[in-house]
């Protein structure tokens, strides 16, 4: 086997457990990468769950029990030689990543920094809280594996890292204020039900982001969330949201139409304000007041002007 196999090995290794339990996923990885004359045989490897048993059983270079029980079964299907040899490439691939702990600083399952240089990262299952400012400012950091331990993102936890997709898992229920501000290469984030805040900034300046969902649970949308999320042009607002913030969107430049579910009581100053491609806005009847005045709003209310639009879409003027 050639070592440039072992490295790509080491890079499936690294995406962690959602794609190590994947076998359509492993093959088009490998697929993409591995061009030399092993690459039919790993591709078969995938096919036999090689590298996910190695995963899920292999608990160190030495578990040999382990090892073993992969090797008995893969050798009903290949050459005793072969299977000994593929098994253990796979077990050098999984123990040769770098490992992530030694670069991290946790105390009381926090973990309050982070000091490698890995492009990938996983989140080790004892951790519950990503300390404030643990991540930020690691701009070579493109892939985050957050656990399904965490429980908060501690305000700029991963302030303008290079992050392109993000998933935030169940167990998540706050993310911080500047949590992952800047982060200009993020397009993508599937976010869970169990989350209940998202603090002012969270997601500014996130220039890449064209579509949001947020999740049901959500109660409100804070100051300034999404500023200057420029290619966004798609959100959809759950109908658990009580309150959207002064600013939350403003500066969302390709946003043309928006509709505010039923449910939403109050929003603040210039919530869309400097967003010169929006159109239109659907208010909900549950509307009582906007910028601390009270209205009164009808179901399907679409609005493009008036007193109304002014206080959405003008920037606050300073006091």
């Amino acid at each position: 086997m050639l070592n440039e196999t072992l490295q790509v090995l080491c890079q499936l290794f690294q995406k962690g457990d959602s794609t190590l339990n994947n076998p359509a996923e492993m093959a088009v990885f490998i697929a993409s990468l591995l061009q030399n004359e092993d690459r039919d045989i790993i591709l078969q490897a995938i096919r036999l769950k090689v590298p996910t048993l190695v995963n899920r059983t292999v608990k160190s270079p030495n578990d040999t029990v382990a090892i073993n029980l992969i090797k008995d079964k893969l050798s009903i299907t290949w050459k005793q030689e072969l299977a000994e040899n593929i098994v253990n490439l796979f077990v050098q691939a999984k123990f040769s990543i770098p490992n992530d702990n030694q670069n991290f600083k946790v105390r009381n399952n926090t973990l309050l920094n982070f000091d490698g240089k890995n492009t990938i990262v996983k989140i080790p299952k004892e951790i519950t809280i990503i300390g404030n400012n643990a991540f930020a400012w690691c701009h070579h950091l493109e892939s985050i594996d957050l656990s399904e331990n965490i429980k908060i993102i501690g305000d700029w936890a991963f302030a303008t890292c290079g992050i392109n997709s993000l998933t935030i898992p169940k167990s998540v229920t706050k993310i911080g204020n500047w949590a992952f501000t800047s982060c200009t290469n993020l397009n993508t984030i599937q976010f869970s039900e169990g989350l209940k805040t998202i603090g002012s900034f969270a997601f500014s300046w996130c220039s890449s982001l064209s579509f949001i969902e947020l999740p049901e649970g959500l109660s409100s949308i804070e100051c300034k969330t999404f500023e200057r999320c420029v290619s966004l042009y798609s959100i959809t607002i759950p109908s658990t949201v009580t309150t959207i913030n002064d600013e939350a969107f403003t500066g969302c430049s390709s946003l043309s139409s928006i509709t505010i579910p039923e449910g939403v009581v109050t929003m603040g100053k210039g919530v869309f304000s400097k967003c010169p491609n929006l159109t239109e806005i659907q208010l909900p009847s549950t509307l009582k007041s906007i910028a601390n005045l009270k209205i009164s709003s009808t179901s399907n209310n679409i609005i493009n002007s008036g007193k109304v639009w002014s206080l959405l879409t003008d920037p606050p003027t300073k006091p």
